[in-house]
């Protein structure tokens, strides 16, 4: 089984040959000290039919595992002994180390060296190419993908950087137009150009598309005249769409890229948007993918923007079909009480909401405790549950609600960085002790709390955030100790 997913390589082929590292620069380059022989070959044999998956990372410095160099693969090229170096390969990730001047080019691998392990079995082939290799090679590697793996399933291709498009537009294309069987395509931002999309709107068996999912996390201005428009009926498979663009792009996307019955699942990340923006992009999917499952939207910035209101999230009402949705937005929501809970009985399919538990600028929550209730009322199959509240407010009264349908089937519960006072850990723990099903997690923070910069940046708001995990330490360890007083009470209870 550990011989199914490599990420080795000169582990791997040392059992073909012995393999030795050179220091140049600040690279380990890994080199046979002698030419595979056919013994060799058969010995290695034994471990290549094992590999269904191959993973080229190679990286620098001393930590680093290195890389194989050219002359290394060529090596392997000229003495194999049969046709496929691994011929139940399946899943081929390859990815050029960074180049800079620092480092010998001749030495370092390529796309088009990933083609020694290309055959027709591959169904999903990862790949990056960097602008500072020659446009030959890109052009050349992107045309050799239909003939070398013509029944791939998942193409990824990602830029180290913002290269640009326009050279390699007719080669992807056609890349995209010999791959019938593509059914997930994930493309750098700025790659989804007109006559781009044109074709992948014809693909047959099309159900994913990813676009700007880069290594690097920048977003770009949006750019005029985005995307292309496409006649009604294109894109006959797919169903879900992943973008990592500015928000006024994504709104166009999804604007243009609908098929007959609309997405499923759409997943955006940008930086934070403007209130129009977000009131746009829901109001988007409530009119053209209305029978969406899921929808995430994670918008990223430090700066503190106005906060979403009721008016910014009220189409949501309309996407009754939503199984689980995730908002994620540095400023607090603000919604009153009777506005979160129309909102949220309007979707009473949720098994997952996760409704911006960590804002960074968390000083004031709009919502209570006293929602609960009436989540678990709306929402009778939530298995999770992340909310933003002020826990110093009222506790719900307990005859407004029926215990015995509260959260049956809940597993976590996350209250991120919600208000929470020392005078009010207790009774909060009494209230979610006594509410929460057995085996229900009670999870806190955020993810923001480990990036030292924006620990830098807002001592004053990390400082509080760091405060309430505490108190939300203890009124889990109370919670803890209630739970288990009352095993120990049921066991006293069934052996009496």
């Amino acid at each position: 089984m550990i011989w199914r997913e490599v990420n080795n390589l000169h582990a791997l082929f040392s059992i073909m040959a012995p393999m030795a590292s050179n220091q140049e620069y600040f690279n380990v380059v890994y080199n046979f000290v002698e030419v595979p022989s056919a013994t060799g070959w058969r010995r290695f044999e034994t471990y290549a039919m094992l590999v269904h998956t191959l993973v080229y990372t190679p990286t620098g410095g001393s930590g680093g595992r290195g890389h194989i160099s050219r002359a290394a693969l060529r090596d392997i090229a000229q003495t194999r002994t049969p046709l496929d170096v691994f011929p139940n390969l399946h899943t081929l990730k390859w990815h050029s180390p960074r180049l800079s001047s620092e480092v010998n080019e001749e030495d370092i691998p390529i796309p088009s060296d990933a083609a020694l392990f290309m055959h027709a079995g591959i169904r999903s082939l990862e790949f990056s190419l960097h602008e500072l290799l020659p446009l030959s090679q890109r052009r050349d590697f992107l045309d050799d993908i239909p003939q070398r793996t013509p029944f791939l399933t998942k193409i990824d291709l990602r830029t180290t950087s913002n290269t640009s498009v326009i050279d390699l537009e007719d080669n992807i294309r056609a890349l995209a137009h010999h791959l019938p069987s593509l059914q997930l395509v994930c493309l750098p931002k700025g790659y989804l150009t007109r006559r781009i999309a044109e074709v992948l709107s014809t693909s047959p068996a099309l159900h994913e598309l990813q676009l700007g999912m880069n290594w690097d996390e920048d977003y770009d201005e949006p750019r005029e005249n985005f995307v292309p428009v496409l006649p009604a009926g294109r894109f006959p498979a797919l169903n879900k769409l992943t973008v990592a663009v500015s928000f006024a792009d994504a709104a166009c996307l999804i604007n243009t890229v609908t098929p007959k019955n609309g997405l499923d699942e759409i997943f955006l990340t940008s930086q934070n948007p403007s209130r129009e923006d977000m009131e746009r992009v829901l109001q988007i999917c409530a009119n053209k993918h209305k029978r969406i499952q899921r929808l995430n939207i994670q918008c990223k910035d430090d700066e503190q923007h106005p906060p979403f209101t009721f008016q910014t999230l009220c189409s949501l009402k309309k996407l009754s079909s939503l199984t689980a949705l995730e908002i994620s937005h540095r400023s607090p929501i603000v919604m009153s009480p009777a506005e979160f809970i129309s909102t949220i009985s309007s979707i009473p399919q949720l098994t997952r909401l996760c409704f911006n538990q960590a804002p960074l600028y968390c000083e004031t929550a709009s919502l209570g405790l006293a929602v609960l209730p009436v989540i678990a009322r709306s929402c009778k199959h939530l298995t999770e549950l992340k909310l933003f509240l002020d826990a110093t407010l009222p506790l719900p009264d307990e005859e407004s609600y029926d215990r015995e349908d509260f959260f049956v089937k809940l597993k976590y519960l996350s209250l991120g960085v919600s208000v929470i006072t020392q005078k009010a850990c207790q009774p909060v723990a009494m209230f979610l002790a006594t509410h929460l099903p057995f085996g229900c997690t009670l999870l806190y923070g955020g993810d923001w709390i480990v990036n030292m910069k924006i620990a830098v940046r807002h001592g004053e708001l990390f400082g509080i955030a760091r405060k309430r995990i505490e108190l939300w330490c203890h009124v889990k360890s109370l919670v803890q100790f209630s739970e288990r007083i009352r095993i120990q009470e049921r066991r006293w209870a069934s052996a009496s």
